[in-house]
């Protein structure tokens, strides 16, 4: 965009975009998540823009199947004390970036409604990894 070939992108609001924005030599047009960006409360949702759709940007880490469920619930329990210590959200910040804690239940339940979310645009437009 800054070189002029393209007009528009999406992309997270990483470091590089947020740097962008605060020279003012990129403005953003829209986010693409359900709600506003709490940094950038004046940016419209792709939904307000009148553009029906919505994606969020998630991350999370997944063990073998029949993985011991004390494992799991101690990795778990680990990574939460984490996300919750100081700083952590001061150190993601910067790279537009928030935690957002879930119990193994809550991811599981996420992983399934995006893939099935992302199944069917991949199979109405046709789209493939090629």
């Amino acid at each position: 965009m800054l070189s002029g070939s393209v007009d528009a992108s999406i992309d997270y609001i990483g470091e590089t975009y947020i740097k962008q924005f605060e020279s003012g030599s990129i403005r953003p047009l829209a986010v693409v998540s359900e709600k506003r960006a709490p940094d950038y409360p004046d940016v419209p949702t792709f939904k307000e823009s009148g553009i029906n759709f919505a994606a969020s940007p998630w991350a999370g880490i997944m063990a073998p199947k029949g993985t011991p469920k004390e494992i799991v619930d101690k990795i778990n329990a680990a990574i939460g004390e984490f996300v919750k210590s100081d700083g952590i959200e001061a150190k993601m910040k910067p790279f537009g970036q928030s935690p957002a804690f879930t119990t193994p239940a809550e991811f599981h339940q996420i992983v399934v409604d995006e893939e099935a979310k992302w199944r069917d645009i991949i199979k109405k437009h046709n789209i493939s990894n090629e």
